[in-house]
């Protein structure tokens, strides 16, 4: 079954692309018959996942969103960009070329582009925002807000958030936090009881 269709509202300035609808209940926040963003056709947003295509966002061409992937308000996927995964796409963000972003945040007017990868290294996931434009590949606890060309690869897979900014590298370290350990007794609380009227 599918879960969405494309209406006939046409995009204000590209009119050969369509608004979606969904025809079921896609996800928490889309519920049957929630209008969304605008396709090309129906290669570019799979009917399987949660995955949707919010607000005024575009995906066009032959570029793809699928699995948990969300674009919103005015961004864009297009050219052979596959976004997937549980990445969020948004405000003016564009993906482009056969970049593949498969986890993390892309914001601001921030654009990924040529074979580009975004991903995460276990539970890291980056950060890409700004005037960024990204062309290498990006994965784990990064936040970039800058130039990263094709034949860089920063991958960090750490705690401590990697920030580049400005053509600098810097560390935001984590906070530490100690947990007992297995053996070490749990005190158990009183529960107190209510007081009588």
């Amino acid at each position: 079954m599918n879960k969405y269709k494309i209406t006939a509202i046409e995009h204000p300035q590209y009119p050969w692309l369509h608004r979606i609808q969904a025809l079921i209940d896609v996800n928490e926040k889309v519920p049957k018959g929630t209008i969304g963003g605008f396709v090309d056709s129906i290669t570019n947003l799979s009917q399987g996942g949660g995955c949707w295509i919010y607000d005024d966002a575009i995906c066009c061409e032959g570029g793809l969103v699928r699995e948990e992937a969300e674009i919103y308000d005015d961004s864009m996927v297009r050219g052979t960009a596959v976004v997937a995964g549980k990445a969020r796409i948004y405000n003016h963000a564009v993906a482009k070329d056969s970049c593949y972003i498969s986890s993390g945040e892309i914001k601001d007017d921030a654009v990924i582009a040529g074979k580009a990868i975004i991903g995460s290294l276990c539970l890291q996931k980056p950060l890409i925002s700004g005037d960024s434009r990204v062309y290498g590949m990006v994965q784990g606890n990064v936040h970039v807000n800058g130039n990263i060309f094709s034949w860089e690869k920063i991958e960090a897979n750490t705690q401590d958030t990697h920030i580049f900014e400005h053509g600098q590298w810097s560390i935001s370290p984590a906070i530490e936090k100690l947990q007992p350990p297995l053996y070490y007794p749990r005190k158990k609380t009183k529960k107190k009881n209510p007081p009588e009227r």
